[in-house]
């Protein structure tokens, strides 16, 4: 299988098949009527790939893609702690897949046992999130809630591994990948905020 069936075999199986069961899970759905687990996470997210600053008019519009009839006001109504937990459980269910891109092949490189590349990237979150997840502050450009995605690439392998979460907070030298070791004769590349 190609590295893009995989990754879309891996979405269509979670946001079509357990995004349902995750939203009752969560408490986000309680019972379904015409709006379902599937059919709001898909609209957030195309709506916020293809426009992060989408207003609730046009994600109400992408909605009747998937043939939800739902008025912004109807929708801004589903923005609840339990959608929060639903999104939440959903990045969990994608973070866990074990992905794998195509692997590098770069004579150079092939004397190490692994090349792994390690980074994080921070997002900024509504301040009402702050107590699921602490940010820097909120002063200036930081914000009280952020949240920090951490992922780690064997280049020799293709293996992607994350993104694992935390606090936004959570300094890059304390990554959750950090007690797990690295192979024997590998490169291990990351800026000087992992040392």
């Amino acid at each position: 299988m190609s590295n893009l069936a995989q990754i879309e075999s891996a979405l269509k199986e979670i946001l079509e098949e357990q995004a349902p069961q995750l939203a009752r899970e969560t408490g986000f759905i309680e019972r379904e009527r015409n709006l379902s687990g599937a059919d709001f996470a898909q609209t957030l997210i195309c709506g916020w790939l293809q426009e992060p600053q989408i207003t609730l008019d046009g994600l109400s519009q992408l909605a009747q893609i998937r043939e939800v009839t739902i008025s912004a006001p109807g929708l801004s109504k589903r923005f609840t702690p339990e959608a929060a937990a639903f999104l939440e459980a959903l990045l969990q269910r994608v973070a866990s897949q074990h992905m794998r891109a195509e692997a590098v092949d770069i004579p150079l490189l092939r004397r190490f046992s692994a090349v792994i590349v390690e980074d994080s990237t921070q997002i900024r979150l509504p301040s009402e999130l702050a107590h699921l997840w602490q940010g820097c502050g909120g002063r200036g450009s930081m914000s009280p809630a952020q949240v920090k995605l951490h992922t780690r690439w064997d280049l020799l392998c293709g293996e992607l591994r994350g993104p694992r979460l935390t606090d936004g907070r959570v300094p890059d030298n304390r990554s959750p990948f950090k007690d797990e070791p690295l192979p024997a004769e590998s490169l291990s590349l990351s800026d000087l905020g992992y040392a």
